[in-house]
């Protein structure tokens, strides 16, 4: 384990995980998600840290496609997606909690916009985004500056 209740999903994000590049606010966002799954008998999994805007990219352009989106505007807003990710910045992490059911999943964002708000003067920007796209996931995400409460 990384740290408790936080783990990795494949070798490589143990190291992400420790670069120093990889947002302090985000890791201080991620170690309490960690204790709070633990306390309720999971764990949270980390299946993506940093990722280059190339795969980026790709992922946002495969998502688009399965929703039927047509070219060029696929590609078009793929890019702008991509060129947008908070990954390449080392301000993202996606995680999987395979033993917690939606309720639960739900307490722990509520609970994570009240102590790490993402942005005070932004509300609707949260720490916390459930994604579907790739995969049933929760996406963190700290700004590059700000009150880490």
């Amino acid at each position: 384990m990384i740290a408790p209740g936080l783990d990795v999903t494949r070798p490589g994000l143990a190291d992400q995980w420790s670069d120093e590049q990889l947002s302090p606010k985000l890791k201080l966002i991620l170690m309490w998600a960690g204790a709070w799954c633990q306390e309720r008998g999971g764990v949270l999994w980390m299946t993506s840290i940093w990722r280059s805007v190339k795969e980026e990219f790709d992922i946002q352009r495969m998502i688009l496609e399965r929703q039927g989106m047509a070219e060029p505007e696929r590609s078009l807003c793929a890019r702008r997606l991509a060129d947008s990710s908070l990954h390449p910045r080392w301000r993202a992490i996606d995680t999987r909690i395979p033993l917690l059911i939606g309720a639960s999943i739900a307490d722990l964002m509520e609970e994570a916009a009240e102590k790490y708000p993402y942005d005070p003067l932004r509300p609707r920007l949260r720490p916390c985004i459930r994604h579907i796209g790739t995969g049933d996931h929760l996406h963190w995400q700290a700004m590059a500056s700000g009150p880490t409460v």
